[in-house]
């Protein structure tokens, strides 16, 4: 009898071994088959402005750093003096022993950031969208979402509960239509990211406020890609279009300009209190390490204190938007220039050659492909420093330029 368990147990064992592999085979079959296979550039080194991969140092446009805060002075030489000091690790969840003095003051610093009472620092970007959403929303509720907000939005707002409303991206007439079929006793979360991730474009938050206000609507703007770019101080979205106070919910994250590791919803102290015992991203992941808090709170003095970061990104921009157009006939005719511009090439396996030759002439970027963006809608995307030179602008511009005009040619 035990001899024939022994059988039995062993069958099953190889029997879910042979499907997984199996699985696991068809998956990279199919990735594979459709030009969307994917491998972990092996990083060498990475300095301010170039990356070196596979023995190859490339200018480096495709890292969210924007303002080079993760390589300035201040933010190193601070980083530096604590690490003397704290641990590597924060080592339990925020709610047992993982708080630190460290966490909190970075959370007062993003308040001050924000302009708002309250924050609440979260391990990731993802880790905060999960667990903010999640913890608002119910089967019941009524979340609208842009069409084209990012992957951690999307899964929050599947995981939530709620019933879901997608209006056209950056289209606040489509907003106002799903608006209209929402039953006016439901809670209703319009979600919408400020700065889109793929192609830089800028939800009109001026509209959109407007009108989530007339249907009383709650509103969570995701600034992950805002913050430290947009506003004239680098505070955000409302402080580009003078709305201080309009947004309801504030997400950012911490691993972009601002130099460190983790996300944050600002709002008030009743929102980071109902977070704090509900978001389950929050309650069952170890807390923020010290240092990383440290890292970002200095980023955050850095950039509220010494302007040149900021000025020299905006100067990027405007070099590198003249710059094509000059050279070529995309359309640069946004009202808001954010630091990422998405050069659409279509194909899937055609934005992996035109990465390769950009590649090949000393320049690393981003190739956006499905599920990242739709089927069929591939684009390299170029990300913007403060770091980067006029010269290694101007230089990637006019590669870029031979690349469409060689595309044109054969299309």
């Amino acid at each position: 009898m035990r001899d024939s368990n022994k059988k039995f147990f062993r069958y099953l064992r190889t029997a879910a071994l042979k499907s997984l592999s199996q699985r696991i085979t068809s998956l990279i079959a199919e990735a594979k088959n459709l030009g969307l296979l994917r491998h972990i550039p092996q990083v060498e080194k990475r300095d301010a402005e170039t990356v070196k991969i596979a023995g190859r140092t490339l200018f480096n446009f495709a890292s969210n750093d924007y303002l080079g805060l993760s390589h300035h002075p201040a933010v190193l030489e601070t980083v530096a003096k604590a690490a003397k000091e704290l641990p590597t690790s924060s080592s339990s969840s925020r709610l047992i022993c993982g708080d630190s003095e460290q966490l909190r003051q970075l959370e007062t610093d993003i308040a001050e950031l924000k302009q708002r009472e309250s924050s609440l620092v979260f391990p990731s970007g993802y880790h905060t969208n999960i667990g903010t959403i999640c913890a608002l929303c119910r089967k019941g509720d009524f979340i609208l979402s842009d069409n084209d907000n990012h992957a951690s939005l999307i899964d929050a707002i599947r995981l939530s509960g709620a019933t879901v409303l997608i209006f056209k991206h950056n289209d606040p007439e489509s907003l106002e239509a799903n608006l209209k079929k929402v039953p006016d006793e439901a809670f209703c979360l319009v979600v919408t990211e400020s700065v889109f991730s793929t192609d830089g474009s800028v939800a009109p938050l001026p509209k959109i406020i407007e009108i989530c206000e007339r249907y009383g609507a709650t509103l969570m703007l995701d600034e992950a890609h805002a913050t430290g770019t947009l506003g004239e101080t680098g505070r955000g979205t409302e402080e580009q279009f003078n709305l201080k106070g309009r947004c309801h919910i504030l997400m950012g994250t911490l691993g972009k300009a601002l130099a460190s590791l983790g996300g944050f919803i600002a709002g008030s102290p009743e929102l980071t209190s109902a977070l704090t015992n509900r978001a389950r991203s929050l309650i069952y992941s170890t807390a923020l390490p010290p240092l990383s808090a440290v890292a970002a709170s200095a980023a955050i003095r850095t950039l509220l204190k010494d302007p040149a970061p900021l000025e020299k990104l905006r100067k990027n921009i405007q070099l590198f938007v003249n710059e094509m157009k000059k050279r070529t006939d995309l359309d640069f005719s946004r009202k808001v220039q954010t630091p990422i511009f998405p050069i659409r090439i279509g194909d899937e396996r055609e934005v992996i050659v035109a990465r390769a030759k950009l590649i090949e002439k000393g320049f690393y970027t981003a190739a956006l492909r499905y599920p990242t963006v739709p089927k069929g809608a591939a684009m390299l995307r170029i990300s913007l420093s403060a770091v980067h030179s006029e010269e290694s602008v101007t230089s990637l511009a006019a590669h870029i330029s031979e690349i469409i005009s060689e595309k044109n040619r054969l299309s």
